[in-house]
C-alpha cells in the first residue's frame, strides 16, 4: 500500500491541484505551490480552509504528509485529510485509507483502511479502486475474494487506470483468474503503454520480443523498450543494453549497450551490472578494464549467480584481482549452490584437483554430477569417466555408459570415442561392433586421431563394417598425419611401415585393450569464453 502513497505524491508534485478561479485563495495557494513559494502557499490554503474549501484542506494535508515545502508531520496531515475525507473528497479518502493500511501518521487499522478506500472507490477514485482490488486479492482487511478483485480491476482499468490495465494484461497473459487470452492481454498492455505508463511500455516490449499476443518483432520491441527506458525504467534500460549487444532490432553498438547498462546498473539492476562488467572484461564499447569488471561483477554478485561465477573466473585467472584459488572456489561455490551449472562444473574440478581447497574426490563427483544433470557436456564426460574408473564413486559401467551417451549426443568427441570403446568391449552394454564403428566414425570425422586409427583397425579386420583395406589405410593415414606422433608408433613401431593385414584391432588399440580416455585436464575458461553480456531480456519482474 505504500506504493499508493508514493503514487499520490507523484501526482501531487506533477499535476498540482485542479485549476479553479484565479481570484480565490485556493487558486492562489495552488499557484504559489507551483512556484515553490511554500510559505505563501500555506497561508493561502489556510485562508481557503478556514472558509470550508475541502480542496485546500486536502492540499495542506498532502503538504504535511509528503513534506512538500514543510517539515513532514504525518499526524497533522492525517487530521487534515480526515476533515477533507468527511467532506467527500475522494482523493483524501483514498490517501487516508492508504495511511491506515500502512500505519503512516495513524495507528494501522485494516478496518478503517477498508472503510475509506471503499468510500473513495465509490466516489470515483481509480487509485482507490485499484487498491481495493488488491485488498480483495490478498484478503487483507476483507475476506479474500479473487472474483471481486477482478471486478474492481476491470472497473478501474475501463476508466483508464494504467496499473489496473497492467494487472489485467498479466492475468490474461498467464491465465490467472481469467481464461488465458494473449490477444486480450496485448490490448490491456497497449492501453497502459499508450497512456504513457513506463511499465506498460516495457510490457509491450516484452510482448513484441516474445511474440505473445502479436507477431514477434524485435524492432517494435526495441522501440517500446526505449520509450520505457527514457522514463527511467531500469529493466527496459537493461534490455536496450541487451539489444545493442546482440544486434536484436537494432545495429550492434557496444558503446550504446554500455551506456544503457550503466543507467540501469546505477539503479541497482543486477543483470545490468553484470552486463556492464562483462563489457569491461571484454573491452567492448568501453576500454578494457579488469578492475572495473570486478567492481561491477561484485555489485551484481549479491544475488546473481552469473556474476558470482564470473568473479570465480577473475580470481582463477588473476584478472582485476590477485590470482587466488581459494577465492575462486568460494565464488564458484556461491554460484553452484544456486544451481549455476558452469560453476558446479568448475567447483567439482577444483575439488578433484585440490586447487584452492583440500582435494575431495567424493565431493568433486557430487558437484560434477549436478553439473552433468544440468546438461554441461564436459561434466557428463567427466562423470562417465569417474564411473568407468571408480573415482570418487563406486565403479559402475552402466552409469558410465549412460553419461557417455548423454555427452556423445551433445557432440562431445571424447565421449563418442569412449562410448565406442564400451560397445566394442561390452562394458556396461552388450558388445556391438557396428555401434562401436558408428561412434568411432562420428569422433573420427571431428578429427579425433584415436577414433581415426581405431576405425582403420575395424576396417582392417572387418569388425562392425565391411572389410576394406583401402578405407582402413585412409583412416590410418589420417591418424598418422595428426600432431600426435604416437599414432604412428602404435601402428607401425616408430616409422616402420607395416604390410597390409598385419595390424590387429587390439594392436591398434594398444596393449590388447582399448583405453577409456580421461577427459581433458581442467584449465580455467578464457575471458572470451565467459558468458556474453546481457542474454535474453527478462520478462518483467
Amino acid at each position: 500500500m505504500r506504493f499508493f502513497l508514493n503514487y499520490a505524491l507523484v501526482l501531487f508534485l506533477v499535476l498540482g491541484a485542479p485549476p479553479v478561479a484565479a481570484d480565490d485563495d485556493y487558486a492562489a495557494g495552488s499557484q504559489f505551490l507551483e512556484q515553490k513559494q511554500y510559505t505563501r502557499a500555506i497561508e493561502a490554503f489556510r485562508r481557503a480552509d478556514a472558509k470550508g474549501d475541502e480542496r485546500a484542506t486536502l492540499a495542506l494535508g498532502k503538504m504535511y504528509v509528503f513534506g512538500d515545502g514543510v517539515q513532514i508531520n504525518r499526524r497533522a496531515g492525517a487530521a487534515l485529510l480526515l476533515r477533507a475525507a468527511e467532506k467527500r473528497s475522494a482523493e483524501a479518502q483514498y490517501l487516508l485509507g492508504a495511511m491506515y493500511f500502512d500505519g503512516v501518521g495513524v495507528v494501522a487499522d485494516d478496518a478503517k483502511a477498508l472503510f475509506w478506500i471503499w468510500e473513495a472507490s465509490e466516489n470515483g477514485s481509480l487509485d482507490a479502486q485499484h487498491a481495493l482490488a488488491g485488498m480483495y486479492m490478498s484478503g487483507r482487511g476483507v475476506d479474500k475474494n479473487e472474483r471481486e478483485a477482478v471486478r474492481w480491476y476491470l472497473r478501474a482499468a475501463n476508466a483508464g487506470h494504467a496499473e489496473s490495465q497492467i494487472v489485467l494484461g498479466t492475468m490474461f497473459a498467464t491465465g490467472r483468474l481469467v481464461r488465458k487470452n494473449e490477444a486480450t492481454a496485448y490490448d490491456w498492455f497497449k492501453k497502459a503503454a499508450e497512456s504513457g505508463n513506463a511499465l506498460g511500455q516495457r510490457h509491450m516490449g516484452i510482448l513484441y520480443a516474445t511474440g505473445l499476443g502479436t507477431k514477434k518483432d524485435d524492432a517494435a520491441a526495441f522501440s517500446w523498450y526505449k520509450k520505457a527506458a527514457l522514463q527511467g525504467d531500469a529493466v527496459a534500460q537493461r534490455n536496450l543494453g541487451v539489444y545493442y549487444t546482440t544486434g536484436r532490432g537494432v545495429k550492434t553498438d557496444f558503446r550504446e549497450a554500455a551506456a544503457w547498462y550503466r543507467r540501469a546498473a546505477l539503479q541497482g539492476d543486477d543483470r545490468a551490472q553484470y552486463g556492464l562488467g562483462a563489457l569491461y572484461a571484454r573491452g567492448a564499447g568501453v576500454p578494457r578494464d579488469d578492475a572495473q569488471a570486478v567492481l561491477w561483477y561484485r555489485q551484481a554478485s549479491r544475488r546473481l549467480p552469473d556474476a558470482q561465477y564470473a568473479l570465480g573466473l577473475m580470481y582463477s585467472q588473476g584478472r582485476g584481482v590477485e590470482r587466488n584459488a581459494q577465492q575462486a572456489v568460494s565464488w564458484y561455490q556461491k554460484a553452484a549452490e544456486q544451481g549455476y551449472a558452469r560453476a558446479q562444473f568448475n567447483l567439482g574440478l577444483m575439488l578433484d584437483s585440490g586447487q584452492g581447497v583440500r582435494s575431495d574426490p567424493e565431493a568433486a563427483t557430487i558437484w560434477l554430477i549436478r553439473a552433468a544433470e544440468n546438461n554441461i557436456k564436459d561434466a557428463q564426460s567427466y562423470v562417465a569417466y569417474r564411473y568407468a574408473q571408480g573415482i570418487g564413486v563406486q565403479q559402475d559401467d552402466r552409469k558410465a555408459v549412460f553419461w557417455y551417451e548423454k555427452a556423445a549426443q551433445g557432440g562431445d568427441v571424447k565421449s563418442q570415442y569412449n562410448l565406442a570403446v564400451m560397445y566394442l568391449w561390452g562394458r556396461g552394454v552388450s558388445p556391438d561392433d557396428r555401434k562401436a564403428a558408428e561412434l568411432f566414425l562420428k569422433a573420427a570425422e571431428q578429427g579425433d586421431f584415436r577414433a581415426q586409427h581405431s576405425l582403420g583397425a575395424l576396417y582392417e579386420e572387418g569388425r562392425g563394417v565391411r572389410k576394406n583395406y583401402d578405407t582402413a589405410a585412409m583412416w590410418y593415414a589420417r591418424a598418422a598425419a595428426t600432431e600426435y606422433a604416437r599414432a604412428r608408433k602404435v601402428l607401425y613401431g616408430e616409422d616402420r611401415p607395416v604390410p597390409a593385414g598385419e595390424v590387429r584391432v587390439e594392436d591398434a588399440m594398444a596393449e590388447g585393450q582399448p583405453r577409456v580416455l580421461q577427459p581433458h585436464v581442467f584449465t580455467p575458461l578464457r575471458m572470451e569464453d565467459m558468458p556474453q553480456a546481457g542474454g535474453a531480456p527478462d520478462v518483467a519482474r
